[in-house]
């Protein structure tokens, strides 16, 4: 039997683990940045009729996620419309991701290359 071990010195771990926070910090940042975007398109895509609906729209990013939703009681009415009712409903969060879902995507690319670049 033949063997040969390879044990990465301290230096090199520390460089990885260096390596793995600035991707952490640059998705994280991506998501944040997309988290504008998908608020400014939400926002665009409502109807409007007070205005109340539009400024409750909010988003957040976290890491890993992104959280897009309005706090208006008639919220998800306006976004899936009222069973059994005659409620004309024009949802706005939904294609607001679907929409720019590659340009968040594409902005999470960004910050990672940028984080690699300054790296």
């Amino acid at each position: 039997m033949i063997g040969i071990k390879f044990k990465p010195n301290q230096s090199d771990i520390q460089n990885l683990k260096r390596a793995g926070d600035r991707l952490g910090e640059a998705i994280t940042k991506g998501l944040a940045k997309g988290a504008d975007v998908l608020k400014k398109s939400a926002r665009n895509k409502v109807a409007v009729k007070t205005g109340r609906l539009k400024t409750s729209i909010f988003s957040y990013s976290r890491r890993g996620y992104i959280m897009l939703g309005a706090t208006q009681p008639y919220a998800y009415a306006q976004e899936y419309g009222k069973p059994g009712g005659n409620y004309k409903f024009t949802p706005y969060l939904g294609p607001a991701l679907r929409e720019n879902e590659q340009k968040i995507l594409d902005l999470i690319d960004e910050e990672i290359l940028r984080s690699w670049e300054q790296g």
